[in-house]
């Protein structure tokens, strides 16, 4: 399936945090991801595998030497793509081949075709637009804004308050003295240490919109959202916006260069003085501009 409207990806080394990022990428790009089956003993067709291929054809030529190095090297890296139409996350390490087939036009240019390929039983892969529900799903997850496990919170997320609630899909939760609110990936749950690349998730593409959204159901204080952005080895900006209405709830800003991962809080109240309860529903972080939640 074709790439249309992609803004820009990125290959990048988990293991060391270097990043090639790509903001020249032909719509003739694929991604695709297919079910692998085959008959048990009652000859009924099962789900054995799922399996992807990703095909990136660019023109570019800065950073190709470090995607031959990594192609010859056979080091195994991740995948992230912004888009307009849709987002696509691949956290499976994989090993990448790259192909040049040089044009000796004088005036042509030269096509580099990267290729990443991989199967196992259920893929860390998602393309859609929602990259909050993307991330979710890829940690294992069958739906992105729900609780599976009736634990009162989000699946993948982490809420600093009580009286934990998630009810049809309204997240509720008390206030009281502290920073309290609801934290984006559940492990940066101590937002005030917010410098552990750890707390983020892997979205190492720099100087694209991104924009988070929230229905706010109860604000009964001034309410706010929060969006960090990570460098592989510490924070680059934390950037805030406030809120006293119900609603859908927004904030953007431009991705800063070096950008690794991102940490989040779709709703907070910083240094509240009394308990209240704040709700919320469908968050959203998106990259065409928009606000509205998809899943």
């Amino acid at each position: 399936m074709g790439l249309s409207g992609a803004i820009a990806c990125s290959f990048f080394d988990p293991a060391t945090g270097t990043v090639v990022q790509l903001n020249n990428i032909s719509q003739e790009s694929t991604f695709t991801i297919q079910d692998r089956f085959k008959k048990d003993l009652d000859g009924n067709r099962r789900r054995v595998l799922q399996q992807f291929q990703l095909q990136i054809l660019t023109y570019e030529s800065e950073g190709m030497e470090q995607l031959q190095k990594w192609a010859k090297d056979n080091t195994k890296v991740s995948f992230v793509l912004a888009g307009k139409q849709e987002n696509i996350l691949i956290y499976r390490p994989s090993t990448i081949t790259v192909d040049q087939p040089y044009n000796f036009n004088p005036r042509g240019r030269n096509l580099s075709v990267i290729t990443m390929e991989g199967e196992e039983e259920t893929l860390p892969c998602w393309r859609g637009m929602n990259l909050l529900n993307g991330f979710v799903k890829t940690i294992g997850n069958d739906f992105g804004w729900a609780d599976e496990n009736s634990d009162g919170v989000a699946d993948g997320y982490n809420v600093t308050g009580t009286g934990l609630s998630f009810v049809d899909g309204l997240q509720s939760f008390d206030t009281d003295t502290g920073n309290q609110g609801i934290v984006f990936p559940a492990d940066g749950n101590d937002f005030n240490n917010g410098a552990d690349l750890s707390r983020a998730f892997a979205f190492p593409i720099a100087n694209i919109p991104i924009t988070l959204s929230v229905e706010a159901v109860s604000v009964p204080v001034e309410c706010m959202q929060v969006i960090v952005t990570h460098l592989y080895t510490g924070v680059a900006t934390q950037t805030n916006s406030t809120f006293t209405t119900t609603g859908r709830q927004s904030m953007s800003i431009v991705t800063d260069p070096g950008t690794y991962g991102l940490h989040l809080r779709p709703l907070a109240r910083f240094l509240s003085g009394s308990s209240e309860v704040l709700e919320m529903r469908d968050p959203a972080l998106r990259t065409d501009g928009l606000s509205i939640y998809t899943e």
